[in-house]
């Protein structure tokens, strides 16, 4: 049976996103995204598929958006799949290869967070982000973690800023 995890990268203070992308350009924590999830399947919300690139190689791409069926900006980019929720989302990704994992944004974690359907997070802390660089900031749903216990933290071996966290429920 494949993994389920969350994978998520964030500052001290919770921040995921701003303006609509990264906050950071770090190229360590791409890195480890890719690693972790090469040859499985990636849950993401329609607003975080259309900041990435069209084609992630190596991994299938499974869309959530409440309204599928008129998404043609979500249909043409050609993802595995879109669906109306992150628990339909994560049975079809299961007949797909490979690991799960729900990669953003801030309502699909808090979703998948708060049905219970992911049993790891894999955590990427970054340096803290300025947020007077910004005109939105996006947040994780940081009050789920009391749910699960942190079982691994070491620094990014390819960078020592970032310190990766992983944990259990």
């Amino acid at each position: 049976m494949p993994q389920i995890g969350l994978i998520v990268g964030m500052d001290p203070n919770g921040i995921i996103g701003a303006d609509g992308g990264l906050p950071w350009k770090i190229s360590a924590d791409l890195k480890r995204f890719k690693a972790t999830t090469m040859d499985g399947t990636i849950i993401v919300g329609s607003k975080t598929y259309l900041s990435m690139p069209a084609k992630l190689p190596g991994r299938n791409i499974i869309v959530v958006t409440r309204e599928p069926s008129t998404r043609k900006d979500l249909q043409d980019r050609e993802p595995a799949a879109i669906c109306k929720t992150v628990r339909e989302a994560i049975e079809k990704a299961k007949t797909l290869p490979g690991d799960i994992w729900v990669g953003g944004g801030s309502f699909i974690y808090a979703e998948a967070l708060k049905e219970r359907l992911v049993d790891v997070l894999d955590v990427t802390m970054v340096p803290v982000v300025d947020e007077s660089n910004f005109t939105v900031i996006t947040r994780f749903p940081i009050w789920f973690i009391s749910d699960f216990r942190m079982v691994k933290e070491e620094a990014n071996p390819d960078d020592p800023q970032l310190t990766q966290r992983r944990y259990e429920r």
